[in-house]
This record gives structure tokens, sequence and C-alpha cells, in this order.
């Protein structure tokens, strides 16, 4: 790969033969940024699930408030990368860094960028919520509704698998409709860089040596915008080297701060949480941003009283931060060679790595998994979502399980759910079926799986608080 085609400015639009578009004084890539920031998706995040389901306290991260965070971290990482300091062990080679050092601006938004809408695709409810919508599929009305796609995994997988990250392509490259079925015509390096992972649903390997394929990355309905995309970058069927910074970004956000929110929920103490890091050199981290804390009451005067474990998961986040960049730059630059050949396949903070920051990050996802997480009041309301998403799909399903190219009677039972759907939604549907099927499709069954991302599309893309209104409108509740 080279970074030149890995920062093309091409949009889908363009790319699928349809005509540029007009510029203004910002950058292509800086255009990007602010049809996310001003799209509806963005906004719905707001009243989506981090780790707290449907949750009162406003200081509880929201998937917003997550990924704003990421785009942060993200665009500190790039510079980083681009502009080490003392704290970063292995530099890139001179000509790289150089390269990267000047276009860091455009490296840099397209990683906010990517940062950003590294969630727009997932369900309400979670990664519980995306569980469940795949579950739905696989029983009941559910099951029955998808069995016409038997023996077409390539298109069954798309919803029994069901995955944010493919949506979240899905979403950016059709769903969100201006004024025609481009989605948001964003550039080919942004949408490129957004995809975290590269295989389809039928390809996925979550047990594979490669990371980048281990959930689906995108649809069917995408395959053709996708290849595109990976023609126009140079990424060939390999992740595009930003997409690994974003992922490092996330990864260090997440697993710190949804401990943090953990301590400032009450479902853990911050003393209980020094105990479980269990190392030595970990818990010394967590000690040093308590006496950081401390000293700066003492100093001021204030008695931090009960609050004193928040604000030391606070100072403890900002010095976990900092060494989880340091040691995502220097395995970039380590990983260099392989990263841009489309051959490493790993992350930049590994899981099972040695390095301090490796081990914190992994501890800190650890100690949210056993002690966060599976909190009884969560697990409650993740059980209540998917109640929720199942009860919604199966009277949408009634709204579209007999659609044959025209609407249902608006009077009809089947008429009124399908009202029920996003009017952009119906009209991309409606569109689509009257539009030539992929080639080796059979047109019947193709129609059917459209019909299967229709409702699906609609759900996923609620927010938990308007998922749990419309349930209990229609259970008249």
């Amino acid at each position: 790969m080279n970074w030149t085609q890995l920062l093309s400015t091409k949009r889908v639009r363009e790319l699928r033969g349809d005509g540029g578009s007009t510029g203004d004084h910002r950058t292509e890539f800086e255009r990007d940024y602010d049809r996310i920031v001003f799209s509806s998706p963005i906004r719905r995040l707001k009243d989506k699930t981090q780790v707290f389901p449907l949750d009162p306290n406003d200081f509880v991260r929201t998937r917003l408030t997550h990924s704003l965070e990421v785009a942060s971290v993200a665009r500190g990482l790039v510079k980083a990368v681009a502009m080490p300091t003392n704290q970063i062990e292995v530099r890139l080679p001179e000509p790289a860094r150089h390269e990267i050092e000047e276009r860091l601006d455009d490296i840099q938004n397209i990683a906010a960028t990517a940062a950003l809408v590294h969630d727009l695709g997932n369900p309400p409810f979670g990664h519980f919520g995306e569980a469940a919508i795949g579950a739905w599929f696989a029983s009941g009305i559910g099951e029955q509704a998808i069995d016409p796609l038997n023996g077409h995994p390539e298109l069954a997988d798309d919803l029994l698998k069901f995955e944010g990250n493919a949506r979240t392509t899905r979403l950016l490259a059709s769903l969100q409709i201006l004024a025609d079925s481009h989605g948001l015509n964003l550039t080919a390096g942004t949408l490129s860089a957004s995809m975290k992972y590269v295989a389809a649903s039928r390809e996925a390997d979550k047990d594979g040596p490669d990371k980048s394929r281990a959930k689906p990355g995108f649809c069917q309905t995408e395959q053709h915008i996708v290849e595109l995309v990976r023609n126009e970058t140079g990424t060939g069927p390999a992740r595009n080297p930003i997409a690994y910074l974003v992922e490092a970004a996330d990864d260090s956000v997440y697993s710190i701060c949804d401990v943090e929110d953990g301590i400032r929920k009450g479902v853990i103490s911050w003393g209980d949480f020094i105990e479980a890091l269990e190392e030595e050199d970990l818990q010394e981290v967590a000690r040093n941003a308590q006496g950081f804390i401390i000293n700066r009451a003492k100093q001021s005067g204030l008695d931090l009283g009960d609050a004193e474990g928040e604000a030391c998961s606070v100072q403890f986040r900002v010095a976990a931060q900092g060494m989880a960049i340091s040691a995502a730059a220097s395995a970039f630059a380590k990983n260099y060679e392989t990263i841009m050949t489309g051959t490493f396949g790993g992350e930049l903070l590994d899981e099972k790595g040695k390095l301090p920051a490796e081990r914190l990050i992994a501890r800190c996802k650890k100690i949210g998994r056993e002690r966060v997480y599976n909190k009884r009041p969560t697990v409650e309301l993740e059980l209540r979502g998917e109640t929720i998403l199942h009860g919604l799909l199966d009277v949408l399903w009634r709204g579209v399980e007999h659609f044959d190219g025209d609407p249902p009677k608006p009077k009809t039972a089947q008429g009124k759910a399908y009202s029920l759907l996003s009017r952009n939604y119906r009209s991309l549907f409606e569109h689509s079926w009257k539009t030539p099927v992929p080639t080796g499709t059979d047109a019947a069954v193709w129609r059917h799986y459209l019909k299967l991302m229709l409702i699906t599309d609609y759900v996923a893309g609620m927010t938990d608080g308007y998922a749990a209104s419309l349930h209990k409108s229609l259970r008249n509740a």
C-alpha cells in the first residue's frame, strides 16, 4: 500500500460513475468529518448503550460520548506515530515518518472520522443487542422468515451473524439517504479506514489468526462498493493501516473507561479495582494516580470524601491511556512493513502482549467482563432488550412478509406494520426492489433477503429509548 492511494479523495458517487462533487474551503476529509457530525445516526448514539442500558444517570457514558473520546484518542495516536516523543520506544523509519507527517492533518481527520463512526451500526442494548437480532433468525418467526435463504449462506449469514461493524459500512455507504442512494457519499480514504473488519459474513473466522477477519465487515448489499473502495485505495482485501490505529484507540478507551463508569456507578470500588489488577506494576499505576489526587486535594484544601475513588479513576485513565498511546504508536512503527503489505493480521495492543500497557488494557477488559458487565441490573436490562427487539421484529416482519413490489394496503394490519418502518428505509428498499439483482443471484431469493434486511436495518438503527417506547406502545403496556 502507499499513502497517495490510501488518502484517495474520490467519493462513492464518483467511484460508481455518477459524477464527482463540488468542494469548498474545507479539505475533502474535513468534509467527511463534518458530514458525520451533522448526520442523524451520530445523534442517535446519545441514546445507545455503552455499558449500562437505559441508564438514567447523565455521567455514565453513551455510545456518543464513547465515540467522541475514541476520536480524540485516535487523533493523538496518529500524531504520536508521526511526531514521536521520548516515551515511544520504536519509531518509524525516516522516509515513512516524513511521508506521514506531510499528510498528518489528512490522516488525523480520517482517523477521527473512522473513530466517530466505529459504533454507528450498533443496535440498541449494546453487544447483547447484536446477539439478540441474530438469535431472532434462529428460532420462531425469524427462523421461518429466513428459511427461503437456506442454501445461500452468503446472504443468510448477514442476518444470522448480525454485526454492528458491517451495519456501519451499510449505513455509511447506502442507508443514510441525502439525495440519492450513495449513503453519505464519503471519500474512499475515509470509508476504507472505517472498516475495522474486512471479511464478508460467510468468511468471518473469530478463531483465525487474522484479527481483521474475526467478524463480518460488510453485507452483500455493499460488496460492490467495498470492492470499488479497495481498488481505489490499494488495500485489496487487507485492512487499511489507519484502521489499526482506530482499533487501538477504541481498545484503550473502552477498556479503561468502562471500568471508570463501573466505579462511578458503584458496582466496583476503587480499592477492589486496584486489587483486581493483581500484578504489582499495574497496581503501581493505580496507586500513583491515587497519590496524585490525594496530594492535589491536600494542597487545595479540598475534601473529596466519597468522590475520592471517582477522582482516582479519572487520573488512572489519563495515565493508562498515555501508556496505551505510546505502546500502540511503537507497535505501529515496529510492524509498519507488514501493515503496509497487508500481512500483519494482529492488533497493536495485543491482549497476550507482555508490555505493561498491553497487560494493563487486557486486565481492565477482564475486570470489565467479570466485575462490571455481568452485574444483575445490567443483565436484567439486556434481557429486557432481547424481549423488545424480538417483539419488534415479529411485528415488522408482518409488514414486509408478503411484499411483492407494491406496499401493502394502508388499512390492513400488514400495511400498518409497514408504515412503522422508516420512510427513508422504505424508499431505499422499494428502489432496490426494482434494480437489477447481482449477477448469479436468484431474483426471488435476493428480494426476500432485501425484505429481511429492511426490518433489521430499521430495528438496528433505533435508540434504546425509542425501541423500548415503541415496544411498550405496541403491547399497550
